[in-house]
This record gives structure tokens, sequence and C-alpha cells, in this order.
């Protein structure tokens, strides 16, 4: 079968979620033996890769691991005109549509005609239907109907989908398995408390109060894609943070945590980090709404939050809508941070609690369900 996957961000920096879920997909298909390309966003310019304002062609792919080519479309060249260019010569039996909050990739394939579309839906911010969406929009939304599918790898998200959009969903796991050989990291005297993905919905105010409330602990603040320069700043204010840049492979961040925080203002998919961290034996401090507590898997703790009330119409440096987030209430997280920071026993339970309970829920994963979904019809 041939299979191209659609994902509007740069497939080559897997330092998002979304990025490595798609990637975790479509690698696997390859290794199934399908025909597999993906049309992505190019970071930087690399030899083979399409330049200038031309369309790519078929012989400008890049060959990536496990047989995947990818078409990485350079910002000044107009992705969706080269999507028709590449679906009219490769014609896919299967289109995915990975990121893309402006879902024109969607309208090209059903344009096409494409024989099977499926959204792979990561977020619901980035759906444009529902209170948390970051860009609504009627229209957009009705590109979803059937026979368009949509597949969700969280309760959080299929629930919201269909109470928000009155579509049906398939669930499908996570792709997690690849975590079950992670080196165990969680260690008392690692230096710091560590927050990724360093912003304001995911949490940023309640990590500076904690850097305030505790000035001799260390906390690290990794940059992510939510990361804006205002952020940075407001981190630059404080003695005991250090901002990290974000690294390809995560043990090089999860080796320097002493604990992870997790304060989520907004409805997380899943929480990724948070399960990351855990199989880690890394404690995690997470919020408790939206997919969070299916990443925590029932292991302490899941703190609450006053969530995003809302966004602004006013965007970002990132082109995200400015959250609007109410005061929060200190004392649980507080509380949690400094039972963790003192009591040495209790640090050591949760520690090996975490990562016992995150290596049996990958144990009963399929992730060969994905290869039985997509082959069946």
């Amino acid at each position: 079968m041939r299979i191209l996957l659609i994902h509007k961000l740069p497939y080559d920096e897997g330092h998002s979620g979304a990025t490595r879920t798609v990637r975790s997909v479509i690698r696997m298909l390859a290794g199934r033996g399908h025909e597999t390309v993906v049309v992505s966003r190019n970071s930087f310019a690399k030899e083979g890769e399409p330049t200038g304002h031309s369309l790519p062609s078929l012989s400008s792919t890049v060959t990536l691991d496990q047989g995947v080519k990818v078409y990485a479309i350079p910002y000044e060249v107009n992705f969706e005109k080269s999507l028709y260019y590449v679906i009219g010569q490769w014609k896919p039996d299967c289109v995915l549509i990975g990121e893309d909050p402006t879902y024109l990739s969607l309208a090209v394939a059903i344009d096409t005609a494409v024989k099977r579309i499926v959204v792979l839906a990561l977020s619901q911010a980035t759906l444009p239907f529902g209170p948390e969406a970051f860009y609504p929009d009627p229209n957009l939304a009705n590109l979803f109907k059937p026979p368009v599918e949509i597949v969700t790898m969280s309760h959080y998200v299929s629930e919201y989908i269909q109470r928000w959009g009155q579509l049906a969903t398939v669930r499908l796991p996570k792709f997690l398995r690849k975590h079950r050989h992670a080196p165990y990291l969680g260690h008392y005297d690692n230096p710091f408390i560590m927050f990724v993905n360093a912003s304001k919905i995911k949490g940023l105010p309640i990590f500076v109060q904690l850097a305030q409330q505790f000035p001799t602990s260390r906390f690290a603040a990794v940059r992510g894609w939510a990361t804006t320069s205002s952020d940075i700043s407001e981190l630059s204010r404080h003695d005991n943070v250090t901002v990290f840049q974000p690294k390809e492979d995560v043990d090089e961040i999860f080796s320097q945590a002493r604990l992870l925080l997790v304060p989520s203002l907004w409805g997380e998919a899943f929480g990724m980090v948070a399960f990351e961290a855990m199989v880690r034996g890394i404690p995690v401090l997470a919020s408790d709404v939206g997919g969070l507590p299916e990443a925590k898997l029932n292991v302490d703790y899941l703190l609450p939050v006053n969530p995003v009330s809302g966004y602004r119409k006013t965007l970002d440096e990132r082109f995200l809508p400015e959250p609007i987030i109410p005061k929060q209430n200190m004392e649980p997280w507080s509380e949690a941070l400094r039972r963790l920071l003192h009591d040495r026993e209790h640090y050591d339970q949760l520690s090996m609690e975490s990562r016992s309970v995150a290596l049996t829920y990958l144990e009963g994963l399929d992730e060969d369900q994905w290869v039985d979904y997509l082959e069946e019809k």
C-alpha cells in the first residue's frame, strides 16, 4: 500500500510530541513493507532537499531510516501547491494527516479524491472546533465529516471530538514501547527540578512561583515549540533557574532531572513527557487536566490547577493565541514538592513505583493495531 503522511512541521526536528508520534507511525508502516512518503516543512537546507521556488520532484526526496522518503518543503514554497503535485505524481492509496492547524492539507486530500484519508488527531487544541481550539473555524470543521476517518491516541481527545464535533473516532495505542529499554535515571541527588517546553500554556506561572518559593533548589526549564522570548525573559530573572535547549535524545535532559514538573494549564492530549519521565524512574508532579491522568497511570502526583479559561485573538511570536490564565492555588504544588525534596525514602519509593507501573503498561501495548486498522480496508 502507498501511504502518504502530511505533517506541516519539520519532520527532522523531533522535539515535539506530535512529530515524534508521526515519525513512529510512518516508520512502523515502512518497516512492514508499505511504500511511505512524508511531505513536511524543512527546518534547514540539506543536500538533496528541494530549494528555491520550484516544486519538489520525486527524484529529490531524502531517504531516512526504515525506507521513509521525505519531501521537506521550504517555507518560501506554497505547501498546498506542493501537495497537489506530490499526490498527483505518486497517487497514494491512503493519506495520513499529521499536524496542520490550518487543515488546508486535509482540503487538498479531499479535493484530489484520495481513496482513504485518516486524520491523526494529535491535539484537541489544533482541531477547528470546541472550546479548547486555538483557531475555531466552522468551515474547516466541515472537512472532518465521513468518509474522512479520525484516529486518536487518547481517551481525552476522543471524548472531546465526540462531544464537540459529534464525530466518531478510532482510538489506537500510543507509540511508547521503544521506552521499554529506557535507563533508570531517577536519582535523589540529580541536580534539577525540570520543566519541559517552558511556556504559559505548559504552566510557566506555576513553575516560576515554585522557583521563588524554593530559592535554594535548582530548577531547569527546557525550551520548546511554545516558548517565547518573553518566557525566556521571565525565566532569566530567577538566579536558581537554568534554561536548556531541547535535545533529540530525551535521556540527555532526563539524566539531570531530580523530578519533573508538568503543571500544564491546557488540556494535554496525553502528556508524553510525563510518561517518558516515569518510565525512567523520575517522579512527576502533573496537573489533573486533559489527558495527563492517562499518562500518570494512577501514580502520585496529580495536582489541581485552574486551567486556561480561553484565548485572546492576539497571537504571540509563535503564532499561537495568547492564553487567558487564572490565578493558581500554589499550596498543593508546594506541599508535594517540599515532601519530595526532603523525604528521600518517599522519593525513592515513588521513583520505583513510577518505573514499575510504566513498564507494566508498556507490556500491554499492541502497536500492531495500527497495521491492522490501516490494512483492513
